[in-house]
């Protein structure tokens, strides 16, 4: 097989897999009917983009470059009739009972306000609250899927402090792959700034999930960062998820030996029935993702923390790259807790042994039982 037709046919398949997950319209935010009427919990969406701007308030950026910074302030109507992990997006007719939305916009291109802004969202939180949870988008993501997914993941995991989704350039579409593989290497410099002005609001603690294409980013960032002598904000990152990350294991390997400084934890949410990762690897010539678990204890021995999620497959996903996102089971393993390093370094321990792991699709019984594992009860 051609490495043409073996890019060809994966593309396929991730194009048939993307086509299947999609419900509403992962272009649009909602905007059409703000309202605050009826609607379930906001979560408000802080938002540093390196997307261009478009003029449709309904859909406020696009899948093109722009070397410039632009910020946004997005309340997120997160609805309550939906399944722990469920993203629905919004339809024509829109129903806030059962979709995502947005609630409302502010939008500045000034870095000095938006920064301001950040610092007064996280003050209304008390003390020993005041974290700043940033997303990290992965491949094949419009703004308004990567928007929803920041709110839907700090709404499902009680997530405390304030959210900032950092918004890259993907172009949202399977056939797409190669440029948005560019497009991370182009936005890994706005990341490096997001992460200055997370830090410069002077937060308790940071953590950050990277999903997918957006964690080989991520890696890029913390090295330009520890590399400059900016160590102290690699520090200031309690923990550091990769979620699915479509790494090639040697790189990651020599991305985490370039780190002069670290954060808390790295944890990296694994896989061995990742479809997309498959792909990926398979477009390689079969060189190994880091995210489909081929030798977990390499990671281990890198100072990582494993989290298998190959038996959580209670989410609605037929790519099983989403199970952080997803898994009603993974959620309610780690709801509350803040996704800190202990609660990581539990649940890693707790899926080596993968008995009584999401076999039950989420069943109460099949959580207690992982419970117990990771307690000690």
């Amino acid at each position: 097989m051609t490495n043409f037709t073996r890019i060809t046919r994966a593309l396929i398949v991730l194009a048939t897999i993307a086509l299947a997950a999609c419900g509403g319209n992962p272009d649009r935010i909602g905007v059409s009917s703000l309202a605050a009427d009826g609607v379930g919990m906001v979560e408000k969406i802080m938002v540093v983009a390196t997307r261009r701007p478009v003029a449709d308030r309904n859909m406020l950026f696009s899948a093109e470059r722009s070397a410039a910074l632009h910020f946004a302030e997005i309340g997120v109507s997160v609805p309550d009739k939906r399944a722990p992990g469920e993203v629905v997006f919004p339809k024509k007719k829109l129903d806030l009972k059962t979709q995502f939305a947005a609630t409302s916009i502010g939008m500045t291109d000034d870095e000095a306000v938006f920064s301001r802004r950040v610092k007064e969202e996280l003050a209304k939180w008390p003390e020993g609250q005041r974290k700043i949870f940033i997303y990290v988008h992965g491949y094949n993501t419009t703004f308004a899927a990567g928007l929803f997914r920041a709110a839907q993941l700090s709404h499902d995991y009680g997530m405390t402090g304030m959210t900032l989704h950092y918004s890259w350039p993907s172009a949202g579409s399977a056939a797409m792959y190669l440029y948005d593989r560019d497009s991370a290497d182009f936005a890994s410099a706005g990341l490096v700034r997001a992460l200055r002005l997370a830090y410069d609001a002077e937060p308790e603690s940071i953590v950050l999930i990277a999903h997918s294409m957006g964690a080989a980013m991520a890696m890029n960032a913390l090295r330009d960062l520890s590399i400059t002598g900016a160590g102290h904000i690699v520090r200031s990152i309690e923990a550091m998820i990769l979620a699915s990350p479509d790494i090639d294991a040697d790189v990651f390997a020599g991305q985490v030996a370039s780190l002069s400084a670290r954060p808390g934890a790295i944890a990296v949410i694994v896989s061995r029935n990742d479809r997309a990762l498959q792909l990926s690897s398979e477009i390689r010539g079969g060189e190994d993702r880091v995210g489909l678990a081929g030798d977990a204890e390499r990671l281990r021995q890198q100072g990582v923390i494993v989290v298998d999620a190959s038996q959580f497959r209670d989410g609605k996903d037929r790519s099983g790259h989403h199970a952080f996102a997803n898994s009603p089971t993974m959620i309610r393993l780690l709801r509350g807790s803040g996704l800190s390093i202990a609660s990581l370094a539990d649940a890693g321990r707790a899926t080596l042994a993968k008995e009584g792991i999401g076999h039950e699709g989420g069943k109460l019984s099949a959580i207690e039982r992982l419970k117990r594992k990771v307690t000690g009860d």
